[in-house]
């Protein structure tokens, strides 16, 4: 299950970054700051669902439950790491 999550989630994530290049590209010199800092918000905030759900997906699954602290710190890291070249692939 947590394989299936981490797929669905990628290929998630290369949609949203195509879509938003497409769409807001160029937009983004327009936007205001108080708009940039509330989307940074809402950005954020939805990793961090994504970051419950693989939790909830770990405690789920019998064979990876075992490793419940592990997968705490692995869902963490790998969560960064998406959120982060996402961040940086649409709003650089």
């Amino acid at each position: 299950m947590a394989n299936l999550y981490i797929k669905v989630v990628f290929f998630c994530l290369t949609f949203y970054i195509t879509l938003f290049d497409a769409f807001t590209r160029h937009k983004q010199d327009k936007w205001s700051i108080p708009y940039r800092k509330k989307f940074k918000k809402i950005y954020i905030l939805i990793w961090i669902i994504l970051y419950l759900i693989y939790l909830f997906c770990i405690m789920l699954t019998p064979s990876t439950r075992l490793f419940f602290i592990e997968h705490i710190f692995f869902g963490a890291f790998i969560h960064l790491v998406f959120a982060s070249f996402a961040w940086k692939l649409t709003m650089s």
